[in-house]
C-alpha cells in the first residue's frame, strides 16, 4: 500500500496509519530503510503529523517513568553503601 501512497483511498490510509503507529517497530524499521518507499513514508508522516504528535499524557507518563526508575536507583545505591 505504501507504494501507492498518495494514490490511496481512506481505508487504506486509516490502515497505513494504523501500521505505522502501532506496527512491530522492527518491521517499521526496516521499511524506513528500504529505498523505495523510504520517502513515501516521509511524505505519509508529514501529511499525518497530528496523528504522530505525542500527547501530554504520553509525555507525562514516560516522565513519572524515569522518576520512578531514578528514585529506586537512588533507593538501591544508599541500601548497598
Amino acid at each position: 500500500m505504501l507504494e501507492q501512497y498518495p494514490n490511496t483511498s481512506r481505508d487504506e490510509n486509516a490502515e497505513i496509519l494504523a501500521f505505522l503507529s502501532d506496527g512491530p517497530l522492527l518491521d517499521i524499521g526496516s521499511l524506513k530503510g528500504d529505498e523505495t518507499v523510504r520517502y513515501k513514508i516521509a511524505a505519509f508522516e508529514d501529511e499525518h503529523r497530528k496523528a504522530f504528535r505525542t500527547t501530554p499524557m504520553q509525555i507525562a507518563v514516560l516522565l513519572v517513568v524515569f522518576v520512578i526508575a531514578a528514585l529506586a536507583c537512588s533507593m538501591l545505591w544508599d541500601i548497598g553503601r
